[in-house]
């Protein structure tokens, strides 16, 4: 028996003969890889199943960033005709994506090596004294969340520290997390830390950082002590820090990318970083004054204390700190993030499994239900504050409605 492909040419093709019994057949030749094309074999099936429309695709676009089911129903429909329904699409876009990305379980299994990779590409890292923390929720098939740690530069730009894959956001998750950060930065001066005043944090920091200096910046109560609000009787040092919305930006420039596997997320973490720090380094190297052009603009602003100053020949670039220096902006982005080292021969191989609870039924939900003061914020409106003022149809005048009317008819 000989099988071969429908498409004319293609090398595929696999040879069985009967051996002792006749119930029994022998592979005697096997050709796994097929010569043609995906389309090609497309043309010659009459029912696809999801596994082939997804190759077909890749075959005849690739995978672009931002594509979703309905891209997918849209061109098999203009180029071959096929008419496919929303699961269909979603399905061949997921083999699609574990094509090109791997699958979630593949990610898991690289997570060690990668991450050993990454670690000998890039050795060292940075601190402040200030660090804002925060997590969110990942949209992939087995869920969890991703942890940030995150501070400012000399230029008071966002300066990525730490980033953790957890379960959840949980007491375990936020002491691991500490714990490491603390395993890191152990020589240093003691640090602020920043939050949104979620109990799991604040646990986490009274349990592993005795003693620790933390800021809750949501503030609700008149009567909270002045030392979580005031800069004044705060007793560390939080600079201009006052909020948890550097985490909050790096949560938000992540979005894309929280559905894909652990690697890849990674991945994408470091490319745009590395862009990141590309464009900083240049513009580091671009600047004609000593300090950064965020404490220069400060320094303009008010020009009025600094004229005063200068009469009483008092230099306020004195007072500014050397943390803020054209030197120390550039030092902070001298080394770029590499990607990870060759090849994974050389790594030891560790077991890394997903987590072991069940994946729940049904497509994951990409984002969260939004508040109305963060829908008027997106809308670029302001808050509702007052009901609507409703007017009479009978009378066209407003403070009551129809029934209520007393005009007469």
């Amino acid at each position: 028996m000989v099988a071969k492909c429908k498409v004319a040419g293609c090398a595929w093709r696999l040879r069985a003969a009967v051996k002792n019994e006749p119930s029994t057949f022998w592979v005697t030749k096997y050709v796994k890889s097929h010569t043609c094309s995906v389309s090609d074999r497309v043309r010659k099936h009459k029912r696809c199943t999801t596994k082939y429309i997804g190759k077909l695709f890749l075959d005849r676009t690739g995978l672009i960033e931002g594509i979703v089911p309905q891209h997918i129903r849209d061109s098999m429909r203009r180029m071959f005709g096929m008419k496919l329904d929303y699961t269909a699409s979603y399905r061949a876009l997921k083999h699609a994506q574990d094509l090109v990305w791997g699958t979630v379980e593949e990610g898991y299994a690289n997570l060690p090596s990668y991450l050993q990779s990454i670690k000998e590409a890039n050795p060292g890292s940075y601190l402040r004294r200030v660090i804002v923390v925060d997590g969110t929720h990942l949209t992939g098939k087995y869920g969890g969340a991703l942890l940030v740690a995150a501070g400012q530069d000399a230029n008071f730009q966002i300066f990525p520290l730490a980033f953790a894959v957890v379960d959840g956001e949980d007491n375990e998750s936020w002491e691991w997390f500490f714990n490491k950060l603390r395993d890191c930065f152990r020589q240093l001066p003691p640090m602020a830390i920043v939050s949104d005043r979620a109990a799991a944090i604040a646990r986490a920091l009274e349990s592993l950082c005795p003693g620790h200096q933390e800021e809750y910046v949501t503030i609700t109560s008149k009567k909270a002590d002045p030392k979580l609000w005031s800069r004044v009787h705060f007793e560390g040092d939080r600079y201009n820090i006052k909020t948890s919305n550097i985490a909050e930006s790096i949560n938000s420039a992540v979005k894309k990318a929280k559905g894909l596997p652990i690697p890849r997320l990674l991945e994408f973490i470091r490319e745009k970083l590395g862009r990141w720090f590309s464009k900083r380094r240049e513009d580091a190297l671009s600047l004609t004054t000593i300090h950064s052009r965020g404490v220069e603009y400060i320094l303009a602003i008010r020009s009025y204390y600094a004229g005063t100053a200068a009469e009483a020949n008092v230099d306020m670039s004195y007072y500014v700190c050397a943390t803020h220096s054209k030197p120390s902006l550039f030092s902070t982005y001298a080394h770029p993030l590499y990607p990870k080292a060759g090849t994974d021969s050389h790594v030891k191989p560790v077991r890394c499994l997903p987590p072991g609870e069940s994946v729940p039924r049904g497509r994951p939900k990409k984002s969260r239900w939004q508040t109305w003061l963060e829908l008027s914020r997106k809308k670029n409106n302001k808050p509702r504050k007052m009901h609507k003022k409703y007017s009479c149809s009978k009378c066209k005048e407003p403070g009551h409605t129809r029934p209520n009317c007393v005009a007469e008819d």
